[in-house]
């Protein structure tokens, strides 16, 4: 089953066994799931797994993670073709990395608060962006600025890591 796509600031992946243990005694028969603060979704995808839910609704104050959300859902063969797209542009020496996703930071950067005057395919080229530099950025973070930019430095990885991602397409 699905599992999160992106570190997030708050996750509650290592919590899961203390929540598990916290939940109603009744969540088997509860048929509509509300998550009102989705973020990397850690508590949903595992609740999901478990459980069958009729009707499930997430949200999320932020606008970028919700985007990667209806995204996923709805077109995630292009989501992923994009994704893979920057994945084989990355370049192997750790300086041309730098330079690469300092461009692509300020290329993510110079369309914050223009979603809503995106098409389609432009929408997934931005949640893949945000895949990627929340996969390649420092401690794996997404943290933005007062006026809404990415503002975490690179990290140093030799491999990072998107198969949560790119395996959703073969599913």
């Amino acid at each position: 089953m699905g599992k999160p796509f992106l570190k997030w600031a708050g996750g509650k992946r290592q919590l899961l066994p203390l929540i598990e243990e916290n939940l109603p005694s009744n969540i088997g028969e509860i048929e509509t799931y509300v998550e009102p603060f989705i973020g990397g979704g850690a508590v949903f995808f595992s609740l999901i797994e478990k459980y069958n839910f009729k009707k499930i609704y997430i949200s999320d104050i932020n606008e970028e993670l919700t985007l990667c959300y209806i995204c996923i859902q709805s077109s995630v063969d292009i989501v992923v073709s994009k994704l893979q797209n920057l994945i084989d542009e990355y370049p192997r020496s750790q300086d041309e990395r730098k330079d690469y996703f300092y461009k692509l930071r300020e290329k993510w950067n110079e369309s914050v608060n223009k979603i809503d005057s995106m098409d389609g395919e432009q929408k997934c080229e931005r949640v893949a962006q945000t895949i990627f530099l929340n996969k390649t950025c420092f401690n794996g973070l997404f943290r933005v600025n007062k006026s809404g930019k990415f503002n975490v430095p690179t990290g140093n990885y030799k491999n990072p890591s998107f198969t949560t991602i790119i395996s959703a397409k073969k599913n």
